[in-house]
């Protein structure tokens, strides 16, 4: 279906124009006329005269999640196109004062985000700016020779720059181990990334630290390799930390590891329990438990020839089922069924 927009036109989203989120779809086509003035959900678009703008299969959403920037963030309202607008003519945002988010409204500035010029707060060189503090309104006008692709929109105070300090974290399993890879498209002020894992998302255990590159315009890429994950479910985060010290985490990933602790054998057991762990340093203790839930004390008999092997006497055990728990020193366990004879 085509759709047309003629003279001062306002599209209200769901719900009340200035929602926390909010979504506009375009449909197969939608245009605006040349010189006609657009509000969609508070973002003002007016296409210059001699050509118009037209969206195709677009997707509007609206956010009350402010970008980080250094040395303010932005307002609390950004706009995301699902793919860039090639736009020549004024932009503009109806803000509301709750939103300024620590930004002085006299100096907001309208900054927008292409993949090739990442975060730009706009100024003089980029066309003509605007601050309407009675309509609590702020807006840019693009030339035809400054045409913009445009994916994301905001306000700022001038002179504050908007970094996208992550664009991709990642986690993947490589046999036995967690390789987590994430990427920067612009660091200002970074200090360090420190890695976390956690086994339940509430309590949670730095891995490692490291370096930023502080100061960056430039896509930068790290990684890192959990050689010992947790048995069962592992979550991981970045902790991005400032110089300043103050910090954002990422988004978690998660990883699942069925992870073979020890190895019990002979099951069912006569006399001689062998329990083998490949790394016997990694073991807090072995524990033993009845079918009624009692601890019982085993005797390590000598040492076997292979030094992944320990030797326990089951002989004197009462016949019946027990449980062999290995605790490894990280947390993890791994309990084990077996019968005595």
């Amino acid at each position: 279906m085509n759709r047309y927009i003629i003279p001062i036109i306002t599209l209200l989203l769901t719900g009340n124009i200035f929602k926390t989120q909010a979504q506009f779809t375009s449909g197969t086509t939608f245009h605006i006329l040349g010189g006609t003035t657009a509000s969609i959900n508070g973002l003002i678009l007016t296409p210059t005269a001699v050509a118009g703008l037209t969206l195709s299969n677009q997707i509007l959403n609206v956010s009350s999640v402010a970008i980080p920037g250094s040395p303010t963030n932005s307002i609390n309202r950004v706009y995301e196109f699902n793919t860039p607008i090639n736009f020549f003519g004024k932009v503009g945002i109806k803000y509301l004062e709750s939103e300024l988010n620590g930004n002085v409204e006299d100096n907001l500035k309208l900054a927008y985000y292409n993949d090739e010029e990442l975060y730009v707060t706009t100024g003089p060189t980029s066309g003509t700016g605007e601050i309407d503090v009675n309509q609590n309104l702020v807006s840019h006008s693009f030339p035809l020779i400054l045409t913009k692709d445009l994916l994301k929109i905001t306000a700022v105070e001038a002179g504050s720059e908007l970094p996208v300090t992550l664009i991709e974290f990642a986690a993947k399993r490589s046999e036995q181990e967690a390789f987590l890879s994430w990427s920067t498209s612009m660091e200002t002020n970074s200090d360090y990334f420190e890695i976390q894992r956690s086994s339940n998302g509430k309590q949670w255990s730095a891995l490692a630290q490291i370096e930023s590159n502080g100061e960056s315009k430039t896509l930068k890429t790290y990684t890192y390799t959990d050689v010992t994950p947790l048995h069962g479910q592992n979550l991981y985060r970045l902790k991005m930390v400032d110089n300043d010290g103050s910090y954002t985490f990422s988004q978690m990933k998660s990883l699942s590891f069925n992870l073979n602790l020890a190895s019990v054998y002979p099951n069912p057991v006569v006399d001689k329990l062998n329990i083998k762990a490949d790394d016997w340093a990694k073991v807090k203790n072995i524990e033993v438990y009845n079918a009624t839930g009692q601890i019982q004390q085993l005797n390590k008999l000598s040492q076997s020839p292979d030094s992944q092997i320990r030797e326990y006497e089951f002989r004197e055990m009462p016949s019946g089922v027990y449980l062999i728990k290995t605790v490894r020193k990280d947390g993890t366990e791994q309990t084990v069924k077996v019968l005595k004879k």
